[in-house]
C-alpha cells in the first residue's frame, strides 16, 4: 500500500540525513542589521551586514498513514549565526545579548513513487506560516516579522529511499514571503521595505516516532541549516525541479515552555 511504504521509509530511518545544497556566495541578498536599534543600547548603534543566517531547529510531525498522506507540523528555529560570504561573523550580541527565534507550523500531503527516475517520498506543502522574533537580554521580546508560503515557487519534499537498508535520506528547499513587522524595520535597516522571499534550507535528522494506531503517528526531529533574502520573483518551471525541497514538513522548532 503506497501510504504505509511512505510510513515505512521514515521510521526505518534511524538517523535519517538530509544533504541540503550548501549556500554559495552570493546566493543571498545583502542585509543590514542594526542589532540594538529596537532598545536603549548604553554602547549605542551596532549595524553590520550580512547575506545569510545559519540556525537550528526541532520539529513535530503528525501524518495520517491512509488517503492523502495529510501531516501538520509545529516547530522552533534558533538563529545561531550571521553569514557575510560564507563565513560566520564574530563580535556580535547574537545570543549573548539578545537571541532570535521563530516558530512556525505548516500543513501538506505526501506519497510515495517513482520520480525523476527514482524511488522518493514526495511531500507538497499546502500551508507554511513562520514567526520571527527577537528577545533580549532584558527580557523585551519584538516580533520582526512574519512569512507565509510563497505563491510562486512549488514548495515540495523529495526524500530518498535505498532499496537495501529502507533507509530514507534526502534534502529540502523551502521558499517563503516575509515581511518585517515596524519592529522589524528597526532590526533590518535595509533594504527598506524588508519585503523579501525568506529561502530555507539544511540537514535533518529523526530523534523519535510513535505510531498512535493503524493510520496515525507522530515524529519528533531536530536539525539545522541556512536562510537567506532574496528579491521576489518567479521562477522558471524547469529550474523548480531540480531542488529537492523539505521533508515531511520541514521542522522548525517548538518554542520552549
Amino acid at each position: 500500500m503506497k501510504i504505509s511504504k511512505i510510513f515505512m521509509a521514515t521510521i526505518t530511518a534511524t538517523a535519517l540525513l538530509f544533504t541540503g545544497s550548501a549556500l554559495a556566495a552570493g546566493d543571498g541578498l545583502d542585509f543590514t542589521v542594526d542589532e540594538y536599534g529596537l532598545i536603549n543600547n548604553p554602547a549605542g548603534s551596532s549595524q553590520f551586514v550580512a547575506d545569510a543566517v545559519s540556525f537550528h531547529f526541532t520539529a513535530d510531525t503528525h501524518q495520517y498513514m491512509t488517503g492523502s498522506g495529510a501531516f501538520t507540523e509545529t516547530g522552533r528555529m534558533d538563529l545561531t549565526s550571521f553569514i557575510l560570504n560564507n563565513t560566520p561573523l564574530s563580535g556580535l550580541g547574537l545570543n549573548q545579548d539578545y537571541t532570535i527565534y521563530g516558530n512556525f507550523s505548516a500543513t501538506g500531503t505526501s506519497e510515495f513513487g517513482n520520480i525523476f527516475g527514482d524511488n522518493l517520498i514526495r511531500a507538497t506543502f499546502e500551508t507554511f506560516t513562520f514567526d520571527l522574533y527577537v528577545e533580549y537580554a532584558s527580557g523585551d521580546v519584538f516580533q520582526l516579522g512574519a512569512a507565509s508560503l510563497a505563491t510562486n515557487p512549488l514548495s515540495l519534499s523529495y526524500i530518498h529511499q535505498n532499496p537495501a537498508n529502507g533507509v530514507a535520506s534526502g534534502d529540502y528547499k523551502v521558499f517563503l514571503d516575509f515581511q518585517a513587522s515596524v519592529y522589524g524595520s528597526n532590526f533590518f535597516i535595509d533594504p527598506s521595505p524588508f519585503n523579501l522571499e525568506l529561502a530555507l534550507d539544511g540537514v535533518l535528522g529523526f530523534l523519535s516516532q510513535d505510531m498512535l494506531n493503524v493510520s496515525e503517528a507522530e515524529f519528533n526531529k531536530q536539525g539545522s541549516g541556512d536562510a537567506w533574502f532574496k528579491q521576489r520573483d518567479v521562477p522558471e518551471p524547469a529550474s523548480l525541479a531540480l531542488f529537492g525541497l523539505g521533508l515531511l514538513g520541514l521542522g522548525f522548532i517548538r518554542r520552549r515552555a
